[in-house]
C-alpha cells in the first residue's frame, strides 16, 4: 500500500479549523460568554491565516459583539459578496448593519436572507423593526403579520405587531396583539409597557395602572413605567425620563399632523405666533424648540435668517425634515445638556413645557440660549389651582398655574413680557385650557 506523503496543513483549511487546540479553547471561551477573550483569541487565528469561512463569519459576530461593528460589518460584506455566509450569518450582518443605523445594508442583507429561506421569521421580524425605525410602520405590520404566522409562538413578533399598529391607530388590533405576547410570556416587560401606555390614553386609568404595578414587580428599575405610575397617582415628579418622551413622540410621528389638525383642533402654534408678534418684532436666528413634525414652522419661515428645529425625536424630527422649512434640524433633549453655541434672536416651544414640571429646568436653557434682548414664547396646560403651582397629570403632562409660570420666569432671569389665557386643543371633547408666554432676556 502506497503510504500518503505527509505534509504541512494548509494555513486557514477546513482541518486546521475544525480541531486542534486553538479551536476548542475558542469554543469553550464562546461556551463561557467571554466574547472579549474569543475575539482576542480569534483575531491571533486570524493573524496566523485561518480563513475558514465558519470561522471569518464567527470572527465577524465577534466583531460586532465587542463593539467593533464596522471591522464585522466590513468582514460580514466581504463573505456575502463571495456566497459564503450562511442564512446565520446574513441574520447577524442585517442586525449589525441594523444597530450601526446602516439601514440600507440591513435591508439588503435581510432580503437576501428571505430569498434563500423565506421561512426564517426572524428576518420578517427585523425587516418590520428596520421598517419602524426609519419611520414606515404601515410597511411594517406584514413583516411582523409574517413573522406570527410562521412561528404563532414568537412574543417579541406579537408585540412588535401591536406596535406598528397602535403607531398606525389600530388600537384594538394593537390591544389584542399585546395581550398575545403576554399571554405567550407572562412576564414580558414590552407589552406590559406598551399595553398599559395605550390604557392610560385611552383613559383606563386603573387598567393601566394594575398593568404597571405587574410590570415593575418584573423590573423593578423601569423609570418609564415608574413615571407612568406616578402620573395615574398624582404623585410629584419633576421630569419624565428622556426615553419616556422619546419613545412617546417616536411612535406618533407618523399620524402626528393628522391627530392634532384632525381630532383635536390643534391652536397652540398660530395662537403662540399672534401673540410673539403682537408684542416683539420677530426676526433674525430663531429657535424652535420640541418643533416636533413643524407645525407653526411656516409662521417663522418669513422672518428667520436662520431656522433651526430640535427635539428628541428622531422620527419626528424625519417628518419635520420633510416640511423643507428648516436651515438645520437637531436632535437633543431640551432639559438636558444645551447643544448650541451660537445664541437665538427667538427660542419658541409650542405644546413643550407640558412635559416639565419644573419649568426653570427649561427655560433656564432657554436663557442661556438667547441673544441679551432675544425672547422666549412658551405654552403650558393651565393648572387653576394657584396654590399648587404644578400638577403632574394622569395623562402624563404637567399643567401649571399662571402664579408659578411668572415665579419661574422671574427665577430663570427673563422679563414677562405678556401672557393670557387661551384654548390649546381639544381632549375627548373637552377643551384643554392653557397659558401663552412670551418672556425677554434683559
Amino acid at each position: 500500500m502506497r503510504k500518503r506523503k505527509k505534509g504541512k496543513k494548509k494555513k486557514g483549511s477546513r482541518r486546521a479549523w475544525g480541531g486542534g487546540i486553538p479551536w476548542q479553547r475558542l469554543k469553550m471561551l464562546l461556551d463561557s460568554g467571554d466574547s472579549e477573550a474569543a475575539l482576542e483569541l480569534a483575531d491571533e487565528l486570524y493573524g496566523s491565516g485561518a480563513r475558514d469561512p465558519r470561522f471569518l463569519e464567527l470572527r465577524a459576530m465577534l466583531l460586532a459583539e465587542c463593539g467593533r461593528g464596522e471591522e464585522g460589518l466590513a468582514l460580514y460584506a466581504r463573505l456575502s459578496s463571495a456566497g459564503l455566509l450562511s442564512a446565520a450569518g446574513l441574520y447577524n450582518m442585517g442586525r449589525t448593519a441594523q444597530r450601526l443605523g446602516r439601514y440600507q445594508d440591513a435591508q439588503k442583507a435581510y432580503s437576501t436572507l428571505l430569498g434563500l429561506d423565506p421561512s426564517f421569521h426572524l428576518a420578517w421580524n427585523n425587516m418590520g423593526l428596520l421598517l419602524l425605525q426609519t419611520g414606515r410602520g404601515g410597511e411594517a405590520v406584514p413583516m411582523f403579520v409574517k413573522s406570527v404566522e410562521l412561528a404563532p409562538g414568537f412574543a417579541e413578533g406579537w408585540n412588535n405587531l401591536g406596535v406598528a399598529l397602535d403607531e398606525l391607530g389600530r388600537s384594538e388590533e394593537a390591544e389584542a396583539a399585546f395581550r398575545k405576547a403576554l399571554e405567550l410570556s407572562d412576564g414580558y416587560v414590552s407589552p406590559l409597557f406598551n399595553l398599559a401606555h395605550l390604557c392610560q390614553r385611552t383613559e383606563r386609568y386603573g387598567e393601566a395602572e394594575a398593568l404597571l404595578v405587574r410590570l415593575l414587580e418584573v423590573d423593578p428599575a423601569h423609570d418609564e413605567a415608574r413615571f407612568m405610575l406616578a402620573a395615574l397617582r398624582g404623585e410629584a415628579v419633576q421630569r419624565p425620563p428622556a426615553s419616556y418622551v422619546k419613545r412617546l413622540f417616536d411612535q406618533a410621528a407618523s399620524r402626528f399632523d393628522a391627530i392634532l389638525t384632525g381630532e383635536l383642533e390643534y391652536k397652540t402654534p398660530s395662537a403662540l405666533y399672534r401673540l410673539i408678534s403682537s408684542c416683539v418684532r420677530v426676526q433674525g436666528e430663531i429657535l424652535d424648540a420640541g418643533c416636533g413634525t413643524g407645525l407653526g414652522a411656516e409662521f417663522y419661515r418669513p422672518h428667520a435668517s436662520l431656522l433651526v428645529g430640535g427635539d428628541i425625536s428622531l422620527n419626528m424630527l424625519r417628518q419635520a425634515g420633510e416640511k423643507g422649512l428648516y436651515d438645520l434640524l437637531v436632535c437633543f433633549d431640551l432639559l438636558g445638556q444645551w447643544p448650541f453655541t451660537a445664541a437665538f434672536d427667538l427660542i419658541y416651544a409650542s405644546d413643550v413645557l407640558v412635559y416639565c414640571g419644573d419649568l426653570a429646568l427649561a427655560l433656564g436653557n432657554f436663557r442661556r440660549g438667547l441673544k441679551h434682548g432675544g425672547v422666549v414664547g412658551f405654552s403650558v396646560e393651565l393648572l387653576s389651582n394657584a396654590r399648587e403651582g404644578q400638577r403632574l397629570q394622569p395623562s402624563g403632562r404637567y399643567a401649571h398655574s399662571r402664579e408659578y409660570v411668572d415665579k419661574a420666569v422671574k427665577e430663570s432671569h427673563l422679563e414677562m413680557v405678556a401672557c393670557e389665557r387661551t384654548v390649546l386643543r381639544k381632549e375627548g371633547g373637552d377643551e384643554v385650557a392653557g397659558l401663552l408666554a412670551v418672556a425677554r432676556a434683559s
